[in-house]
């Protein structure tokens, strides 16, 4: 039979196990809790306060992934980030998004200023920026602008909202057009503008890609580009027009065209 001091020796060696045994896991559990909030510090990167507002001077000196969210996807759509531009999109944001950070605005070159109905005095009139599908196409960036589309970006929602609305279609474009709806007459209006635009700086290569987007857009405002194309003597835009362009047949006076370089 052991004796009194052996039982408490053994007492006390198995509370000794235990209290280790407690501390161990414990210790464990609060490293695992540390890790966590190691990992979840790292990951995410949150918006600072400063460079989320409105007010800021445009030359406030602020990385792209200190913006909120929205404002990261607007930047990553202007610098052509297609894979940030998803990753971006996927956190539920509205993709007809537009900024009213002064940043943001001067960075993604579109702006497109709006009248808030719903507010009076000077806060009725604010800053902003035009959507995610405008400063792709005012870019040409042609992947950009037809992914957008197939995610759902409204033509109409920014930029060329008034342009489209007071365009009175039926004067400008074929008849066939008159039965499209208004999303496809609005990506016709909307790409006539900025292709219009290309053709005043004769830049063959962003006319392209805008026809690649949209190839309708050649009878913008009842064919007004081709004429002054072939009488500029734009023959490497007017070969565009004419080999990328949809139903060059229906332009306006187009026969009368032909003959126009014969006569000049």
């Amino acid at each position: 039979m052991p004796d009194f001091a052996s039982t408490c020796l053994l007492f006390i060696n198995s509370s000794l196990l235990l209290f280790a045994s407690s501390l161990i896991q414990t210790t464990a559990a609060e490293t695992t809790e540390l890790e966590n909030a190691a990992i979840l510090i790292v990951g995410s990167k949150k918006p600072s306060a400063v460079c989320g507002t409105p007010g800021l001077s445009k030359y406030a000196s602020c990385p792209d992934n200190t913006f909120p969210v929205a404002e990261q996807f607007l930047l990553a759509v202007a610098k052509d980030n297609k894979p940030l531009a998803q990753r971006l999109l996927q956190r539920g944001i509205d993709i007809n998004y537009r900024s009213s950070n002064r940043v943001v605005i001067d960075r993604v070159s579109v702006r497109a200023d709006k009248m808030n109905p719903f507010l009076a005095g000077n806060k009725r009139y604010q800053y902003a920026s035009g959507t995610a599908y405008d400063i792709a196409l005012s870019q040409g960036n042609a992947g950009m602008v037809k992914w957008l589309l197939q995610q759902g970006a409204n033509p109409a929602a920014g930029y060329f909202k008034q342009q489209i609305e007071n365009t009175y279609f039926a004067n400008y474009y074929p008849p066939a057009y008159l039965n499209l709806p208004f999303r496809e007459r609005a990506k016709i209006i909307s790409v006539g503008i900025v292709l219009a635009m290309a053709v005043r700086e004769n830049n063959v290569a962003k006319a392209r890609a805008l026809l690649s987007i949209e190839p309708r857009a050649i009878h913008y405002r009842g064919n007004s580009l081709l004429p002054d194309i072939i009488r500029l003597g734009k023959w490497q835009m007017a070969y565009l027009f004419l080999d990328k362009g949809k139903d060059v047949e229906h332009l306006t006076h187009f026969s009368r065209l032909l003959y126009q370089p014969l006569e000049s």
